[in-house]
């Protein structure tokens, strides 16, 4: 290792990488004779969707600290030699998550061929997390309550044309409006995306180690409940149009508007996504997939 750390420490400036695109292929290329990486590195991503990304270099040197970033597209790397002194190959930065209401995009797939193998390398194959759900919409006039029941209308007996009707009920002031109804509901987590896929395959390693994770990304938070609807409108008041009568009170009132109603029912949290399949071969061995 303190070979290793002398050669990362003589290189100071990340070799040229030469871009290749074939219009006819649905693979983007990076080749070069070296790849030096001491910080983080995030791979291009194809114009058009579906497209493998292809790294072919005769060295690449992760320096600790270096990040090799997939961004959850298909990757493969040819590497002729690798020198990796705690660096690390990932699929997407830890906790980077998607926008609300949006899954979590999955590792996708990493083909790794190396000829000769030195040092610590690390592999986190990560889903992207899911997006929190989104919380319930503003309530508007379809979640009103009911209207309050008019006043009843004052009713008098006897005659009017002589004088002699009298008030035998007053008129009522409206009933009090009903309560809202309960506000939007919240949205759902969204899903956290699968860790991805790893092919890794090493012909020859002296003093290497691999540690490889599989972590899939968690399921978004649930959005709230929205805020509850609008109380009813109060009902209209009882007429009077006599207004006449002993001790009655000459006029009435419109009933009280209705109580806001309940808030809205929470989502449910995101879905966590699925830890896919890492297979390795060191040498002549037998690929292992678990």
């Amino acid at each position: 290792m303190t070979n290793l750390l002398l050669v990362i420490t003589m290189f100071v400036v990340t070799a040229c990488a030469l871009e290749v695109r074939d219009k006819n292929s649905d693979v983007a290329q990076l080749e070069g004779k070296e790849l030096i990486v001491e910080n983080e590195f995030k791979l291009p991503i194809p114009k058009e969707r579906n497209r493998m990304s292809v790294l072919k270099y005769d060295r690449l040197i992760l320096g600790r600290g270096g990040f090799i970033t997939t961004g959850g597209q298909d990757v493969r790397l040819e590497i002729g030699e690798l020198l990796s002194d705690q660096g690390t190959i990932q699929t997407f930065s830890e906790g980077q998550k998607a926008e609300k209401g949006r899954d979590g995009r999955g590792g996708g797939k990493i083909e790794l061929v190396v000829g000769r193998a030195t040092g610590k390398l690390f592999l986190e194959l990560r889903g992207e997390d899911g997006g929190n759900g989104l919380d319930g919409k503003d309530p508007d006039e379809s979640l009103r309550g009911a209207k309050g029941y008019s006043g009843a209308p004052a009713m008098y007996s006897g005659s009017f044309d002589t004088g002699g009707h009298r008030l035998e009920r007053p008129a009522k002031d409206g009933g009090r409006g009903g309560p809202g109804l309960p506000g939007f509901p919240g949205g759902n987590g969204a899903r956290g995306g699968n860790s991805g896929f790893a092919s890794i395959r090493i012909i020859e390693k002296s003093e290497f180690e691999l540690v490889a994770q599989k972590r899939p990304g968690i399921g978004g938070s649930y959005g709230l409940g929205g805020k509850g609807g609008p109380g009813g409108f109060g009902g209209d008041p009882g007429t009077d149009h006599l207004a006449q009568g002993s001790g009655a009170a000459p006029y009435t009132s419109p009933g009280q508007q209705g109580a806001e109603g309940p808030a809205g029912v929470n989502g449910n949290t995101g879905a966590s996504g699925e830890a896919e399949k890492l297979c390795q071969q060191f040498g002549v061995s037998l690929m292992e997939c678990y």
